[in-house]
C-alpha cells in the first residue's frame, strides 16, 4: 500500500512514503532495521542481494542499483525515445516499477539487469505507441560511418544518409529496432535481450539479421560512395 501524502527522492526516482510507516507501533521494528541496514555495504552487494533489501522496503538498496544501472539505461532509453527528457522520464518510471514491485522479482528466473530493462522498454514501447509516426523513430545514427569530411557537399550527403537510415528505421517494428540497440549498440547477450523483451533466443538472432540486413540494403549505395570518395 502506498501512502501518497509525501515523497521521498532516491537518486533521481521520487518514492511514494509506504503506508503504515509511520504508525507508532512499527517505531521499533523500524529502529532495528535500521541498526542492521546501517552495517550493510551497500557498494559490495550484488544485485540480487539487493533486490532482497529493496523487497523489506530498504531504499539505501534502490539507491545503489539506481546507480549501477541508471546511466546505461538511461543511454538505451535516449537511443529509443530520441529524446532526453522522455527517457529521464521513462528511467524514473522503471525503477520506481520496480521497486513497487520488487516482491516479484526472482534471481532464478532471471538477472535484475534483464528484468529493469524489460521494464523500461514496455514503458518506452507505451511512449511510442502514443507518438505521431513521424516522431516514432529510433536513434541508431552510431551504426553509420563517421562522415570525413566537413564542406557543403559532405553535409548534404551526410543529411541524405541519415534521412535514408530513418526511413529504413520506419519499416521496422519497435521490437526489431529495440533488438538493434540492445545488441549492437549496447552489446547486450542474445540471452540477456531474450529477457528483456521477453522472445525466444533464436527469435534474437534471426530479427537482429533480418534488421541489419534491411539497413544495409538501404545504406549500401551511400556507404560505397563515401569509401570511392575516400
Amino acid at each position: 500500500m502506498w501512502a501518497g501524502k509525501r515523497a521521498r527522492k532516491v537518486g533521481a526516482v521520487v518514492l511514494p512514503t509506504r503506508a503504515g510507516a509511520q504508525g507508532k507501533g512499527a517505531h521499533g521494528s523500524e529502529a532495528a532495521a535500521a541498526d542492521q541496514a546501517a552495517a550493510v555495504a551497500w557498494v559490495e552487494l550484488d544485485d540480487a542481494a539487493l533486490m532482497a533489501w529493496c523487497q523489506r522496503g530498504e531504499e539505501k538498496a534502490l539507491e545503489q542499483l539506481h546507480l549501477r544501472h541508471a546511466p546505461g539505461l538511461l543511454r538505451f532509453l535516449e537511443r529509443m525515445l530520441r529524446c532526453r527528457s522522455r527517457a529521464e522520464d521513462v528511467c524514473q518510471e522503471a525503477f520506481l516499477k520496480i521497486w513497487r514491485r520488487a516482491e516479484l522479482f526472482d534471481p532464478a528466473r532471471g538477472t535484475f539487469s534483464a528484468w529493469l530493462y524489460r521494464a523500461a522498454a514496455n514503458l518506452a514501447y507505451n511512449r511510442l505507441a502514443l507518438r505521431s509516426s513521424s516522431e516514432s523513430e529510433l536513434s541508431a545514427l552510431v551504426l553509420l560511418p563517421a562522415a570525413k569530411g566537413t564542406g557543403p557537399v559532405d553535409d548534404a550527403s551526410e543529411q541524405e544518409r541519415h534521412g535514408l537510415l530513418h526511413a529504413a528505421l520506419d519499416g521496422l517494428s519497435e521490437r526489431d529496432r529495440a533488438i538493434l540497440v540492445l545488441r549492437h549498440i549496447e552489446e547486450r547477450p542474445v540471452a540477456e535481450i531474450a529477457q528483456i523483451l521477453d522472445i525466444p533466443e533464436g527469435t534474437v538472432k534471426s530479427r537482429c539479421h533480418y534488421a541489419m540486413h534491411r539497413l544495409r540494403d538501404v545504406l549500401a549505395p551511400t556507404m560505397d560512395e563515401a569509401e570511392a570518395a575516400s
